[in-house]
Order: structure tokens, then C-alpha cells, then sequence
């Protein structure tokens, strides 16, 4: 009897100890144990969620929410939103934000966010509408929303404005990320890589289009362009595509490909020797001045150039009309490539024994 009396004394001393708060509201004193429960603390707030069945009125919509499944069991889970506290609150920008918009000065935690700010939203008029209504958005996640919320048996698709305030030139110029150094003199197009503006320089700004479709008369001023209109357009077909401005360079590789099929193409295609492999770069060394230097190799079948001799050697040894000879041991995927099967089995046979299977070896 002593023993649950003592106990329940105890219990009474430690309900009347308040826990320490370490946070404390400078404006009503209101104390918290976390951070985090001070930063969501609304203090001197117009109540911003209430109730639909009641009076009650709160801060958070979780504190309605639990309040409905305890007095209002019978009824759905929903809170109504005061508009006029809405648009009276004021927006509160964490500390941490370091990045600002040079024209609205509006604050963002990542620069990624400040960029896509700037490209899309920033004086920019919307770009996006939905094809079941007038709604209009810069965002096409939004539309997708809009689309789930209000039409929600239709499919998921948007449609593009094309008609904007500004040009698109403009528009980079006046909206360009910090972050692209690399200006082009004559398009004032920006890049974040040197690589990324000699490319345009070379093959874009200014240029017709250098490289067409074998089968058809499309045109494009990058040759992956044309390999994805081929794989697209003309299913079951070789991806290859024809250089419409390789006649400039025609001179310096007209005696490689004279010297490749008159002497040394059946070397090469019919066997994988040390010696036919030696003998073949010498005669190529002392025509061509050598195959350890960069230069123009081109396929004679199928027309394909690579910058080095052994890409050129590769692609006839194990590519070029070739049926693929490497297998997994594990399954059935067959590959051209004995590293193509290393990647595969990385991959898809985890904790398994890393090794290709020859079909073509006696």
C-alpha cells in the first residue's frame, strides 16, 4: 500500500515539472523544445484553416484535420481555407537563402531554382495551356496537376504557346544564367562549356545543315539529330548518316581509302593475327605518316570516319556487318563488344562472375 502511494506521489511531483524550452517566441513568449517547432510557430497570425462543420479555427491544417476525426467521426477529412489570411500573410524567407533574382530580388536556397526562375518565370508570360481549357501555366507539371484535379478522365498532354512578348535571343540575352560564361559573338547564345560553343561555332550558328538521312531528304546540323530521325522514321534500317561537307576533306582521305581496299581490307576483316595486324600499320605508317597521331579514317562499307586508327580497326574487326559474337554466361543477351557484356552483367547479374563467352572461338 505504501509502495503505490509513494508511486503516485512521485508521478504528481513529475506531471507538475514543465520540460526545459530551449526556443523561445520574443513575441508572446511562447516556449518550444525544437527549432523547428519555433519556425512554424504563427504568432500573431489571423487563423488561417478552419473548420467546415464548426467554429474551430487554426494555424495548421493537421490540428483541423485531427479535430474533424475526433468531434466530426462521421464526416470527410477537409479543411476550408480563409482567403483573406491568405493573401494577408506575409511570405517569411529562410536565412539561408543566398541566391536572388537580379531583377525581382526574389530569394532561392539552390541556384538551380534561380535559374529555372529566370528562364521560365521572371517577366515571362505563360507558355503552357491545357488542351481542355483556358488554363494557362510556365510550368507543364502544373498543367499535369490541372489535368488529375479537374479532368480527370482525359490524358495527361499540354500545349505549347508559340506566340511570347519577346524572341527567344532576346530572351537568353536579357535572362541568361550566371552560370554560362561561354557567349557566342555573332547569336549571343550562351554555354556553360567551351565545348558546348565550339560546337555551335562549328556546326550550328550560321551553317546549313551538314548531315542528311541516307533514306529519305532530311536534313540536320548534328549527325546524332539524324540518327535519331533514322531509328524514328525508318525502324529495322542501319543508323548511318551522309556528311554533306566531308567533299572539303575528300583530298586527305582519298589515299587512305585507295590504299585500305587495295591492299589491306582482307588483311583486316578476315583475320585477327599479330602479324596481318602489324604489317597493315606499316603500310599504313608510311603512307599516312603514322597511326599513333590523330587524323580522318573512314569505313569504306559504310561510310563511318573516326578521329583514330584503332576506333577504325575495331569497328571492321567487330562491328561493320558483323553479327554480334560476345554472350553472358548468365542469360541471352549477345553483344559486338566484350565490354558491352562486362557492363551488362555489372548491372543485371549483381555478385555474379564477370566474364564473356566467344561464339566465334574454335
Amino acid at each position: 500500500m505504501s509502495f503505490s502511494l509513494e508511486k503516485h506521489m512521485r508521478l504528481s511531483e513529475w506531471r507538475n515539472v514543465r520540460p526545459v524550452t530551449s526556443y523561445i517566441c520574443p513575441k508572446c513568449n511562447a516556449g518550444f523544445r525544437r527549432a523547428w517547432d519555433l519556425i512554424r510557430h504563427k504568432c500573431g497570425q489571423t487563423p488561417r484553416y478552419a473548420c467546415p462543420y464548426c467554429h474551430k479555427k487554426d494555424n495548421s491544417s493537421s490540428n483541423v484535420y485531427r479535430h474533424i476525426r475526433r468531434w466530426h467521426p462521421n464526416h470527410p477529412v477537409g479543411a476550408r481555407q480563409n482567403a483573406a489570411a491568405a493573401r494577408k500573410r506575409r511570405k517569411v524567407y529562410s536565412l539561408n537563402k543566398s541566391h536572388y533574382c537580379p531583377r525581382c530580388n526574389r530569394g532561392f536556397t539552390l541556384k538551380k531554382n534561380m535559374t529555372r526562375h529566370l528562364r521560365h518565370e521572371c517577366g515571362m508570360a505563360p507558355k503552357y495551356q491545357c488542351p481542355y481549357c483556358d488554363k494557362l501555366s510556365k510550368f507543364t507539371q502544373n498543367i499535369y496537376a490541372h489535368i488529375r484535379k479537374y479532368h480527370p478522365d482525359q490524358a495527361l498532354c499540354f500545349r505549347r504557346l508559340r506566340s511570347f512578348s519577346i524572341s527567344g535571343a532576346a530572351r537568353r540575352r536579357q535572362y541568361a544564367s550566371p552560370s554560362k560564361r561561354f557567349v557566342c559573338k555573332r547569336c549571343n547564345r550562351r554555354y556553360v562549356r567551351d565545348k558546348g560553343l565550339r560546337r555551335h561555332q562549328m556546326y550550328e550558328c550560321g551553317k546549313s545543315p551538314r548531315f542528311k538521312c541516307p533514306y529519305c531528304g532530311s536534313r540536320a546540323k548534328r549527325r546524332s539529330t539524324i540518327y535519331v530521325h533514322v531509328r524514328m522514321k525508318h525502324p529495322g534500317m542501319h543508323v548511318w548518316t551522309v556528311d554533306l561537307g566531308k567533299e572539303i576533306r575528300l583530298a586527305s582521305t582519298c589515299a587512305f581509302t585507295a590504299l585500305y581496299s587495295r591492299s589491306c581490307y582482307a588483311d583486316v576483316a578476315s583475320t585477327v593475327t599479330t602479324g596481318h595486324r602489324r604489317r597493315f600499320r606499316t603500310r599504313l605508317g608510311a603512307s599516312m605518316g603514322g597511326t599513333s597521331s590523330p587524323g580522318t579514317y573512314e569505313c569504306p562499307k559504310c561510310r563511318k570516319i573516326y578521329k583514330w586508327y584503332r576506333g577504325l580497326h575495331r569497328h571492321l574487326e567487330y562491328e561493320c556487318g558483323k553479327t554480334p559474337r560476345f554472350k553472358c554466361p548468365h542469360c541471352v543477351y549477345i553483344g559486338k563488344h566484350r565490354s558491352h557484356v562486362y557492363s551488362h552483367i555489372k548491372s543485371n547479374h549483381y555478385n555474379r562472375p564477370i566474364y564473356a563467352i566467344d561464339l566465334q572461338q574454335d
